[in-house]
């Protein structure tokens, strides 16, 4: 018996998780610790899934309020 593997057509990442090509939401973030994704205090635009893992780490926080609170210290240019 022969088995196929039917995704549509559409072709997929090395892990099989999702479809290529298919950009992952961003959201902004308040950066939290000095960290790769930067200062305390940043707002950033990390992709979804990177956002909850630093979330659930500690190093950024991606409610509403403390995005509008980095915002609003942020020197202004």
């Amino acid at each position: 018996m022969e088995q196929t593997n039917d995704n549509g057509g559409a072709e997929q990442d090395l892990a099989g998780t999702k479809p290529a090509g298919k950009a992952e939401a961003t959201v902004k973030a308040r950066v939290l610790v000095d960290c790769d994704h930067g200062k305390p205090n940043d707002v950033v635009a990390l992709p979804k899934s990177v956002a909850l893992a630093a979330e659930k780490a500690g190093i950024v926080d991606s409610t509403r309020e403390a995005v509008a609170y980095a915002e609003s210290i942020a020197p202004q240019e």
